[in-house]
């Protein structure tokens, strides 16, 4: 089955004919249930993990699973993008419905990714950011943390946003999952992991070992610098003394030899435990835990500064 198909099979549904949607684009994106919910046509086209379906190739080439060549039954969610010219007689159409889905929300304990800070409440970490970015642009191995829920991972998307606007490659990947059962299974996992969150920069079964993932990142494979984002890092506490030693003595090398490897900077995210994450074998880490980047907690100002939008969006007044 082509993606041709599909977008006959689609078009002949009740609701794109009712809504007398005439052309449109497939999109292949893989969201959180809270951006499904809330992106804009716009926003879907434009996130990093979208892309978008040729017409003339076969649906396999975007939803293999291993187990057979079409999607899963019930896992196959697809959003309608009409073209400009569709777009343009629609507008008036769903106006009302548009403004309405932009009303902003409350978000706890979740990232805020960049395509979603207009539809939430949160603090900018933009401006107080700028000494990890310095940290980062001079090249430093850096241990960020701080307590849960304290906004690490949205400062980290933010950062992000920024350096990739400024020409670097980042790449950012969670051990959340990665199987530590044993060295080779955890490299294994780990890139999968990698092929799932940066597909653009790996492929399936790239990187199986230490080794693999040290050859991958020579710098004759990149044009730009390389800044590697690791999240809940402190899953690695709980791995046994050779899968710590495997994994800090491959960055350390790195570290040692960065003339030969395109990485730039190193980033481990996670709570204050991380920073005593060693092993028996490397007593040094490769990052600087003397002198980490410490996640701020939000100041009086910050969170009054929210609750005060709160009120002028809804026209209401909040008593302290």
């Amino acid at each position: 089955m082509t993606v041709a198909n599909l977008k006959d099979q689609i078009s002949r549904t009740k609701e794109v004919i009712e809504d007398k949607i005439t052309k449109m684009n497939l999109w292949k994106v893989e969201l959180t249930t809270y951006e499904a919910d809330n992106l804009s046509a716009e926003d879907i086209e434009s996130h990093e993990r979208s892309e978008k379906m040729v017409t003339t190739s076969n649906l396999d080439k975007y939803f293999n699973n291993n187990e057979d060549k079409n999607p899963k039954k019930g896992y196959l969610h697809v959003f309608i993008v009409p073209t400009a010219t569709d777009l343009g007689r629609k507008r008036r159409n769903t106006e009302v419905e548009t403004t309405s889905r932009k009303r902003r929300s409350w978000a706890i304990n979740s990232t805020i990714a960049n395509e979603l800070r207009d539809s939430v409440y949160f603090v900018d970490t933009t401006e107080t950011s700028g000494p990890l970015r310095d940290m980062i642009q001079k090249g430093e191995f850096v241990a960020l943390y701080g307590t849960r829920a304290s906004g690490k991972s949205t400062r980290v998307d933010q950062a992000i946003f920024k350096l990739k606007s400024e020409g670097y490659v980042c790449i950012y990947v969670t051990l959340e999952g990665v199987n530590i059962s044993t060295t080779d299974i955890f490299w294994s996992s780990l890139g999968t992991k990698l092929a799932i969150n940066a597909p653009n920069y790996f492929k399936y079964n790239e990187v199986k070992s230490s080794d693999d993932f040290m050859f991958k990142f020579r710098k004759s494979n990149w044009e730009s610098d390389v800044v590697f984002f690791i999240d809940e890092y402190d899953v690695l506490l709980e791995a046994n003394d050779d899968i710590k030693s495997s994994f800090l003595g491959t960055i350390r090398n790195i570290k040692n030899s960065k003339r030969d490897y395109a990485i730039l900077s190193f980033v481990a995210i996670g709570p204050l435990s991380i920073l005593f994450l060693k092993s028996d074998k490397i007593n040094v880490p490769p990052f600087n835990v003397i002198k980490p980047f410490r996640n701020p907690n939000f100041t009086l100002a910050q969170v009054e500064s929210l609750y005060k939008e709160y009120e002028d969006d809804n026209k209401l007044t909040i008593v302290h």
